[in-house]
């Protein structure tokens, strides 16, 4: 009778705990993000479709193409351009040039985010 007891608890618990984490992961962080990535790279659909289901608002901006006016209206950039390499080349895209000015919340991923902060001088490099 009392391992009946505590095994009608426990699953009332892990009941209530699934309930909580469907509840929390279903609410939004209230940020706007602009992706910054490459439009054909097989990653893009698949991290816009995560950041659209964390975030209020997401936008994309073609990564070579970035301007720094493309981020007004946006709280926070992600740059992304993933390493296709060849025999001659690192396989990156031409990486956007950001003015000594550039003032955003920016998180930088892969090889496409720390040629973006190259010529900010940050003290960033491949590792």
């Amino acid at each position: 009778m009392m391992l009946k007891n505590l095994i009608r608890h426990v699953a009332v618990v892990l009941a209530a705990v699934g309930i909580l984490a469907a509840a929390q992961a279903q609410e939004k962080f209230h940020l706007k993000v602009l992706y910054a990535g490459v439009q054909n790279d097989a990653r893009t659909p698949e991290f816009m479709d995560f950041l659209q289901q964390h975030f209020d608002k997401v936008g994309f901006a073609p990564y070579s193409e970035f301007k720094p006016e493309m981020a007004d209206g946006y709280n926070v950039v992600i740059f992304d351009a993933a390493a296709h390499p060849t025999a001659l080349r690192i396989g990156l895209p031409k990486a956007p040039v950001l003015p000594p000015t550039y003032d955003r919340a920016t998180l930088l991923i892969s090889g496409g985010g720390i040629m973006v902060a190259e010529n900010l001088k940050l003290k960033l490099d491949w590792l």
